[in-house]
Order: C-alpha cells, then sequence, then structure tokens
C-alpha cells in the first residue's frame, strides 16, 4: 500500500505542475493556498512515507494535512461546477480524490 501511496503521490504531483504551468493561475486567494497546498502535501507524504513511518507524529501531521486537502478537493469540485468539457478533467479529480485516501491508509497501516 505505501508504494501505492508514493507512486500516485508522485503522479498528482507531476500532473499538478503540469496543469499549473500550462493552465492560467487562478487569482483567487483560496486556490493559490490551494496549489501551494496540493506541492507541500505531495512532498510531505512521499518523504513520511519513505523515511518516517515509523514516527507517530509525523504520521498523525501527515493525517491531518491529508483530512484538510480532501476538504480543499470538495470545496474545489463543488466551486468549479459547471465542469470543463476536457476529457482528462475527471481522471485528474479522480487521482486528487484517490491520493489522500491512499495516503491515510498508508500512514494507518505503517
Amino acid at each position: 500500500m505505501k508504494i501505492v501511496a508514493v507512486i500516485c503521490n508522485i503522479v498528482l504531483f507531476g500532473l499538478s505542475w503540469v496543469v499549473f504551468v500550462t493552465g492560467l493561475p487562478s487569482t483567487k486567494p483560496i486556490y493559490v493556498v490551494f496549489t501551494l497546498w496540493i506541492m507541500l502535501n505531495m512532498v510531505f507524504n512521499v518523504v513520511v512515507i519513505s523515511f518516517f513511518s515509523e514516527n507517530a507524529v509525523m504520521k498523525v501531521i501527515g493525517i491531518v494535512c491529508n483530512i484538510v486537502f480532501l476538504g480543499f478537493v470538495c470545496y474545489a469540485i463543488v466551486d468549479q461546477h459547471p465542469f470543463p468539457a476536457k476529457a482528462s478533467f475527471y481522471p485528474f479529480v479522480g487521482l486528487m480524490l484517490l491520493t489522500p485516501f491512499l495516503s491515510l491508509v498508508a500512514f494507518l497501516r505503517a
């Protein structure tokens, strides 16, 4: 489960950078915070799952960060309705919902 969570975090990190670089960055402050949270959360997840999986404090911080991340994702899904008609939108959103859940499971099982 750890390997799948790390792979999903790395893939989401790369796709988020592609979306950020190719699209126009948002001027809404909540989306600026959301973008920073995505980038930092993905790096934090990979580091904690890979190197600090035995540290209880780091696991609790990781769990809290992923719950906040899920809250941001749910807010963005509701706020962005109607969704763009791009074919890549739904897999990206699915990955954004799946990755924090996999990271939570990796934190809880480690």
